[in-house]
């Protein structure tokens, strides 16, 4: 068996080559992608049950490794961050986001993340949860108990009207068909690039990609009306607005504005949508946790400011993110040679991380496939086992933004509804750069009454 031994302390360690690696019996030329493109959840799921958290994993030429050991990821996201880049399909996204936070690297990159860590501050985060709250309150009166609607198209309405008024200081709601159209055509077009038994990358000119094309267009064209609008009014303490008039030193260009503002725009309403579809589903599927949100909630008054304050519905969040992560993996590739766990890794290689099988592991959560909030009354996990926000210096910028969000959010839709799930649906996950239903949600909402949740 080939190896390298180093020489530490006097002891010899072996260090196994990538080939060594526990791995499924492949196709010659293609890898795993045949099982991987059936089913990317599944696959990964066995993949990590079989041959345990540290296993090669190859699509087609791409050579890779699947990790799911919460010691392993925090070395590699936290501790040797600076050995690693985005994954190559990471960096796909950037012929939607362009060189936004997700897909920037390197001093580009911390410049930029200086510059909007300010509107993301904990101080700032409670004046936006005036606006959460309100907005929540104004699409909870648009329904209609008995009349079923698609709650995570819902949810997304919500969610993008949220951030565009707090952090961009403008009212989106008569953007949302020219976000969310071209959004679900650049979804599915990136579920089929990880799928496809043929992945070609977006710059290629097939039908699909000038498809996908046409909608990132289409989204260009809303954001470029939104800033029109932002500059037609007063000026106030909004994001956009610092940005716009901010000193030269810092100013971002007019392409750097584009591609941070859709970053924020798509990737901060999209997870938290979804974060709060699969918590409503959740919810309407265990009545005793909705009684026991409804309690707590109206115990509290008042707008909530932050998330202790309804730690219930914290912990609800983070129990509907680890079995539904929005974000289901991320990767990393190595721009350096590295040892880990045990294995020497060249340059080059893909490191792929899977919440939904770190989440889902037995090893760190006790019955894994049931849904219980109370277990984050006292987490026993590892802390690396939940990372549904990414870790280390590229953590998600906007996860207290988030969090808060979807508590507020929980809170008065279900202060206000009881939600029954449609029986004759199928709930079919969409693993793409997200992890959505692939037909939506369809829920009919039931008047809450008093004394029900008493």
């Amino acid at each position: 068996m080939p190896f390298d031994t180093l020489l530490t302390n006097r002891k010899v360690i072996i260090m196994l080559e990538y080939r060594d690696l526990p791995h499924e019996h492949s196709w010659p030329l293609l890898g795993d992608l045949p099982g991987f493109s059936r089913d990317p959840l599944g696959f990964l799921t066995r993949l990590h049950a079989e041959h345990g958290p540290v296993a090669r994993l190859q699509v087609g030429p791409i050579k890779g490794v699947s990790i799911n050991d919460p010691e392993l990821i925090h070395q590699i996201l936290t501790k040797q961050h600076d050995s690693v880049r985005k994954s190559i399909d990471t960096r796909w996204l950037s012929s939607v986001l362009g060189d936004g936070l997700v897909t920037s690297e390197g001093e580009f990159w911390k410049r930029h993340r200086k510059v909007l860590q300010p509107a993301f501050h904990n101080t700032k985060i409670r004046i936006y949860a005036e606006i959460m709250d309100q907005l929540t309150k104004q699409l909870l009166d648009q329904w209609r108990p008995g009349v079923e609607i698609d709650i995570h198209e819902q949810m997304s309405q919500l969610t993008l009207r949220v951030v565009a008024e707090a952090l961009f200081g403008v009212d989106v709601s008569k953007y949302y068909e020219e976000i969310a159209t071209p959004l679900d055509i650049v979804m599915g077009r990136f579920e089929e690039l990880l799928t496809s038994m043929v992945p070609i990358p977006p710059m290629v000119p097939t039908p699909a990609n000038r498809r996908a094309a046409k909608a990132v267009k289409r989204l260009d064209r809303a954001l470029e009306e939104i800033i029109r609008d932002r500059r037609q009014l007063p000026e106030g303490d909004d994001l956009l607005s610092e940005l716009l008039r901010a000193e030269p030193d810092v100013r971002f260009n007019d392409q750097e504005l584009r591609d941070e503002l859709l970053t924020l725009l798509v990737a901060g309403h999209e997870t938290t949508a979804l974060a709060l579809t699969w918590a409503l589903m959740l919810v309407a599927q265990h009545p005793e946790v909705a009684t026991r949100l409804v309690a707590e909630s109206r115990q509290h008054g008042d707008v909530v400011r932050t998330t202790k304050e309804l730690p219930y519905h914290e912990h609800v969040i983070n129990e509907a993110m680890r079995l539904y992560p929005p974000v289901w993996g991320i990767g990393r590739e190595l721009i350096r040679d590295a040892d880990i766990g045990g294995y020497h890794f060249t340059r080059g290689t893909q490191i792929f991380f899977c919440q939904w099988v770190t989440h889902r592991d037995a090893k760190y959560f006790e019955r894994p496939a049931t849904f219980d909030p109370d277990r984050w009354e006292e987490p026993k996990h590892p802390r690396h086992a939940f990372f549904p926000f990414g870790a280390g210096p590229r953590v998600c910028v906007g996860l207290n933004f988030a969090m808060l969000e979807a508590v507020v959010i929980l809170r008065r839709v279900t202060e206000a509804f009881d939600l029954e799930l449609a029986k004759d649906q199928a709930i079919d996950l969409m693993p793409a750069v997200t992890l959505r239903p692939r037909h939506g949600l369809r829920v009919t909402p039931r008047k809450r009454v008093q004394e029900q949740a008493a």
